[in-house]
């Protein structure tokens, strides 16, 4: 039974459209039979009395081609998503098989990270722009793009997630290996860098604490500088957090 919608053919079995009766009736046929049961295709071939066409067989034909296409191309795209799911499963596993690992921890990376080079970037701009800055040119030698040597990485396979190499304590005790950070465990980091940097802050004053105490100038820049390594107040720790996060996430960035 034909079924016209806004002037087109539809198949009940599959829903496909056709603008033209003739290419509808060419595949009403075939897609009627191939969506019936096992049993009631071997009882309609036993009672068939009519040899088709040629015509008829190569329309079919036709039309199994189509579909076949189509469940290939289904099922490299399935393929492909599996193997993303599989990549996303094994990423840790994957390195710390690898017999290459970072010359440092994580945790070493971070706390000898240059604060009292970079506070001055956090004077001449914010907070968030020495946070990135800092963590971007790293410590050690190793900044954000010696992958090879680099203690923190993220892949594409899975968004925004940071992988690090740090010790952690097991049921064997304290080993050091790679390890999947959460959001909350990055931000925790994130808020030790910018109190690093307010220790630091603390150290430039006890520097320039006689001309801050005679000099208004200094005493202006004074204030200005502590305002910024606070933070703006327009934004909370978490909102800062989450830009970084993303930011990193974006330079850091690879295939894995």
């Amino acid at each position: 039974m034909e079924f016209m919608k806004q002037g087109k053919y539809s198949c009940n079995y599959c829903m496909r459209e056709y603008k033209e009766k003739y290419n509808y009736d060419r595949h009403i046929g075939f897609c009627e039979f191939s969506h019936k049961s096992m049993k009631e295709r071997e009882s309609e071939i036993e009672a068939f009395d009519k040899i088709p066409t040629v015509n008829e067989l190569f329309h079919y034909i036709k039309e199994i081609s189509v579909r076949v296409d189509k469940l290939e191309k289904e099922n490299t795209h399935l393929k492909r998503l599996l193997n993303i799911e599989n990549k996303k499963i094994n990423i840790i596993d994957q390195l710390n098989y690898s017999t290459h690992k970072p010359p440092i921890t994580f945790t070493q990376w971070i706390k000898d990270l240059d604060y009292g080079k970079y506070i001055y970037n956090i004077f001449d701009n914010d907070l968030l722009n020495g946070m990135l800055e800092c963590c971007c040119r790293g410590s050690h030698g190793i900044d954000i793009y010696n992958k090879e040597n680099l203690p923190i990485r993220c892949f594409t396979q899975k968004p925004n997630v940071f992988f690090v190499y740090d010790e952690i304590t097991s049921s064997d005790g304290k080993i050091i290996q790679w390890t999947m950070l959460n959001g909350k465990t990055i931000d925790k980091w994130l808020n030790y860098i910018a109190h690093a940097f307010l220790v630091q802050f603390k150290y430039w004053c006890d520097e320039n604490q006689t001309e801050i105490d005679n000099d208004e100038a200094k005493k202006e820049q004074y204030f200005n500088n502590y305002k910024k390594v606070l933070g703006s107040t327009k934004q909370s720790d978490e909102i800062r957090n989450l830009r970084i996060r993303q930011k990193l996430y974006s330079a850091m960035k690879s295939e894995f």
